[in-house]
């Protein structure tokens, strides 16, 4: 059976206006345009097998370069897509517009959703201060009562790679924060509020479930050097450092709570997490996890780049851009988001076209 995948890279966005009941982001929000994303959306084929295809918005306008050519999966066109026989979705992430597109379980929709939600089963896995708030009376309270002088921030119960949140310091509200919020509450119906704390370092595991147990989970670091966006690195089963191996320790640690409540929902596919390790008042505090995202993350394309050495890199940041490297996907229309591989020592670059506020 071959699959059909779909590279929604913008799922977060729909699970918003699925939950609220909106057909379009508030005035003053913003989202890249699905077709921006659609060179990084090329790389979905690293994940597929060969007959399989794949498709999103704008990616038949996608060059693909020999190396993503040579995984023998076809583009399929975005407006007049279908189901070929014997051939079964693969999602990014699963969302009620794709279930009703093609025949999928509107169950599984809503579960995606529900476990998807910074709210939910996220919150209830970690020991940390975070609260879902309802609206901006609700925030000014909480901050009153848990901000003091310290930095915060609100994020939307669904969002990715930054989006959708704001940060502030201490319980007073400015206009400017006050307009954002309400923008946000209207999306969202909900934020999660937590205490900013910057990370000294993160780390990202991807693992998959297969009939009730994990039975696959990579780790990586996030990196920078100085002036560069921010990568992902693969790390290998023993590669690193002691805060890599305290990571890896932390991961596994988690592994039998989680397992137990992916289970419990009936999920069955990928799944990913986040660790942050911040330094408070000279002390190592740690988040575990700092995000949960049940379904497709770019981790596990950078372990499929990898293939279990601990060396391959990924960097996706806005603004990213290589002039060296093997072209792996390009859009003639936005030179700026061409994603490039360079062989020499295994790095990725995909860039975007510079951030808008959101």
């Amino acid at each position: 059976m071959t699959r059909l995948w779909i590279a929604n890279l913008g799922a977060e966005r729909d699970w918003c206006l699925e939950a609220t009941g909106r057909r379009a982001l508030p005035p003053g929000l913003a989202w890249p345009d699905p077709a921006e994303l659609a060179p990084r959306a090329a790389l979905l084929a690293l994940l597929a097998a060969p007959g399989d295809r794949i498709a999103a918005p704008g990616l038949e306008g996608v060059r693909l370069g020999a190396r993503l050519l040579e995984t023998g999966v076809r583009v399929a066109t975005w407006r007049e897509l279908g189901l070929a026989r014997g051939e079964r979705i693969a999602p990014w992430a699963p969302t009620a517009a794709l279930a009703a597109r093609f025949g999928g379980d509107p169950a599984a929709a809503a579960r995606a959703r529900e476990l998807n939600d910074r709210g939910g089963l996220a919150r209830e896995l970690v020991d940390d201060d975070r609260v879902v708030v309802r609206d901006l009376p609700e925030l000014r309270r909480v901050l009153e009562a848990r901000a003091g002088d310290r930095p915060w921030v609100v994020k939307a119960r669904w969002s990715a790679a930054g989006r959708l949140r704001r940060r502030g310091s201490g319980a007073e509200l400015d206009p400017d924060a006050v307009r954002h919020l309400e923008r946000l509450f209207g999306l969202a119906g909900a934020l999660v509020f937590e205490v900013w704390r910057p990370a000294a370092r993160e780390w990202g595991a991807a693992g998959r479930m297969r009939e009730g147990e994990v039975v696959r989970l990579d780790l990586h670091r996030a990196e920078s050097a100085s002036g560069a966006p921010a990568a992902l690195r693969a790390l290998g089963k023993e590669d690193g450092d002691a805060s890599d191996a305290a990571a890896r320790e932390r991961a596994r640690a988690l592994l039998p709570r989680l397992t137990a409540a992916l289970r419990s929902a009936g999920h069955d596919g990928p799944f990913g997490f986040d660790l942050r390790l911040a330094m408070e008042d000279g002390r190592e505090h740690w988040t575990v996890p700092a995000d949960l995202n049940v379904r497709h993350t770019f981790g596990h394309v950078l372990h499929a780049l990898d293939g279990g050495e601990g060396r391959a890199r990924l960097c996706l940041a806005a603004g990213a851009r290589e002039e060296e490297g093997e072209v792996l996907a390009s859009d003639p229309g936005r030179p700026e988001a061409t994603v490039r591989w360079r062989r020499e020592d295994r790095c990725v670059t995909a860039g975007l076209p510079a951030a808008r506020p959101c």
